[in-house]
């Protein structure tokens, strides 16, 4: 048996932490789950028409969802916008837009609130001409519908985010 003088026993211990440190990162490195996908989705409102185009999306469950909405209209002046709802929520969506559609401020102010538990995301407000961008993580596997929450727009400004299993 080879005696190690104190110095050199403390060496051997370091090397060997370290030996099992590194071993342990490696382990912990190939459990990781690996970044969510980033998933880049474009959709516009079609012209001056109250429609969007495409007017279907798709997405897996949990990934990264970047949404660029664009006004393409021409003529009207009128606002649009992108709105992602919870699946069953269109009938009493659809209900408050019709209510709100006979305000004086339909053109100017959403009828849906802050926080408001049917939404799961939304962009502002934009004019003819104009982009905006919105991010969120995919829902759970499932159709959601999408429209445009200027009063009176959602009936016929609908779409659907199709979310698939990963």
């Amino acid at each position: 048996m080879v005696e190690l003088a104190a110095a050199d026993r403390s060496k051997v211990v370091t090397r060997r932490g370290a030996c099992a440190g590194g071993f342990l990162v490696a382990a912990l490195a190939a459990c990781a789950k690996p970044a969510p996908p980033t998933i880049r989705l474009s959709v516009a409102s079609d012209g001056d028409y109250l429609a969007f185009t495409p007017n279907r999306l798709t997405a897996p469950a949990g990934a990264h969802v970047i949404v660029t909405f664009e006004h393409r209209g021409k003529i009207l002046s009128q606002d649009h916008d992108w709105v992602l709802a919870r699946p069953g929520t269109m009938p009493s969506i659809l209900a408050d837009s019709d209510r709100a559609s006979q305000s004086s401020h339909a053109e100017t102010q959403s009828f849906l609130k802050p926080g408001d538990p049917r939404i799961i995301v939304a962009t502002h407000r934009i004019k003819k001409g104009e982009t905006t961008t919105v991010e969120f993580t995919a829902p759970a596997p499932g159709d959601y519908p999408y429209f445009c929450s200027t009063p009176g727009h959602a009936e016929d400004m609908q779409g659907v985010l199709h979310v698939t299993s990963s």
